[in-house]
């Protein structure tokens, strides 16, 4: 976010990122869609009872997203965010991280610093999206604990 609206570079970014945090001293799991894709598998396999591993998932972190990327998706009126995406196609269940250019009205877009968010369709709702929270361990270790209860429970 910050390389996108400051202009900063990564290193600067990721920087504050680990002072602020957000990012662990050794950053690899986030920075390169690893964490995404580990918390993209649970939902394909949980949600959509795909049989997925992380192989299946092709991913690609904000490491390589240059300045230049950076200025072709403003170019286009669009935002570069790291997602984490599944769907269904046909049959088969589909998943991918990488950097994505949204248009700035996707709800997406707009998330910032230690956000996190969530974007689903349904059929009777369609775009559902929900935000928020910081990054912490004691958030990240709640969270995996209610999805732990909650797959024990099935």
């Amino acid at each position: 976010t910050r390389m996108y609206e400051d202009g900063v570079s990564y290193q600067d970014g990721l920087k504050e990122a680990q002072e602020m945090g957000v990012a662990e001293p050794d950053p690899s799991l986030d920075v390169e869609g690893r964490d995404t894709a580990n918390k993209i598998l649970l939902i394909a396999n949980e949600v959509f009872r795909a049989n997925l591993t992380l192989k299946d998932i092709p991913v690609e972190g904000i490491t390589r997203v240059t300045p230049s990327r950076i200025e072709e998706a403003k170019g286009k009126g669009r935002v570069l965010k790291l997602i984490g995406k599944v769907e269904k196609k046909g049959d088969r269940v589909v998943a991918s991280v990488g950097p994505v250019g949204l248009s700035k009205e996707h709800p997406l877009a707009t998330v910032r610093g230690t956000e996190k968010a969530i974007s689903y369709f349904t059929d009777t709702m369609d775009r559902v999206t929900v935000s928020g929270g910081r990054s912490n361990p004691l958030g990240a270790a709640a969270a995996l604990l209610k999805d732990i209860i909650n797959i024990y429970r099935r």
